[in-house]
């Protein structure tokens, strides 16, 4: 699965949290532009929930990403890179809020633009603000 590979990668990697964060969405939007299609499960919730299996399934990935992002904003807090008076739950919606948004819009323009380079440059406003 391709979020393991991505957390492996990340994990074995002597990067610093925001360069963790950064790389983990980097190879997310690399993805997500390889293969388009794949982009859709992320933005159908709601319809797999009628699925049992498939909304459990759903379900343990978005809290394995939730939990992934915002343990190296803690990481980051903690080593002072990131501001310790941020909520790291609401960093983390902000975070995978607007990768959802950037990807949705990336969708409905028929892939006119790098998603990469549009989440990057989100990515790298969030963390200079915090």
């Amino acid at each position: 699965m391709i979020d393991y590979s991505i957390k492996q990668v990340i994990e074995k990697s002597q990067l610093s949290a925001k360069e963790r964060i950064k790389l983990y969405f980097e190879m997310r939007s690399e993805y997500y532009e390889s293969y388009p299609s794949i982009s859709a499960l992320s933005l159908i919730q709601e319809t797999l929930d009628h699925e049992e299996l498939i909304s459990e399934r759903n379900n343990e990935i978005y809290k394995s990403r939730v939990e992934f992002i915002r343990s190296y904003i803690d990481i980051g807090k903690m080593s002072g890179e990131l501001r310790s008076d941020i909520d790291s739950e609401i960093l983390t919606d902000i975070i995978l809020g607007s990768f959802r948004e950037i990807t949705i819009k990336w969708r409905m323009s028929k892939y006119a633009f790098s998603l990469k380079e549009k989440v990057i440059s989100t990515l790298d406003l969030i963390l200079q603000m915090c």
